[in-house]
């Protein structure tokens, strides 16, 4: 078994048996790995909110709070009715 396997298979099993609500409010915080380049640029900034407001006029979230950090974002969100779990971008 190659360690990508592993991964993999690993994430499957964090998942069993949660559940995500639609309605509630959920604290994410998403950070860069690595040495990549800092998100907190104008340009960043502006791809960020995009693809918030597409989920947004999706219906699969609704953003309450964001803050975008050199290297990491902290977002408040509600799912929506639309939300998909397997197919989900966030």
């Amino acid at each position: 078994m190659q360690e990508n396997d592993v991964k993999a298979k690993g994430s499957r099993q964090l998942r069993k048996g949660r559940f995500s609500w639609v309605g509630p409010r959920y604290f994410i915080t998403s950070f860069i790995a690595g040495e990549a380049e800092n998100i907190d640029s104008q340009l960043c900034f502006e791809v960020i909110i995009g693809e918030l407001a597409k989920l947004e006029n999706e219906g699969a979230l609704f953003c309450e709070a964001l803050v975008v950090m050199p290297d990491h974002i902290h977002m408040i969100v509600r799912l929506g009715g639309q939300y998909d779990p397997v197919g989900s971008k966030l």
